[in-house]
């Protein structure tokens, strides 16, 4: 994740706010989604009312989301989406 905690005190928020200026929500469809998936084949985002509505798996400690079809997953770094596999080279 973009933004860390070292100790009560989150880094690199603007950057990740301007990043997420651009990126678009998959459950709202508006800018502003700064949460992405854990799992690094996944491209959904989200902002945090609406990971909340969508059912992500939330954490803490470290800080990361996992979007509802990746949730659960060890890591959320699984195998890569089936359309990523049949993708040509």
């Amino acid at each position: 994740p973009e933004v860390f905690d070292p100790g009560n005190d989150l880094q690199l928020v603007p950057e990740a706010v301007r990043r997420g200026r651009k990126i678009k929500c998959k459950e709202c469809g508006l800018k502003g989604a700064t949460l992405g998936c854990l799992n690094r084949f996944c491209r959904s985002s989200f902002h945090l009312a609406c990971a909340r509505a969508s059912n992500c798996e939330l954490n803490g400690d470290p800080y990361n989301v996992m979007c509802p079809l990746h949730r659960g997953s060890a890591g959320g770094t699984g195998a890569p989406p089936p359309e990523a596999e049949a993708a040509p080279p």
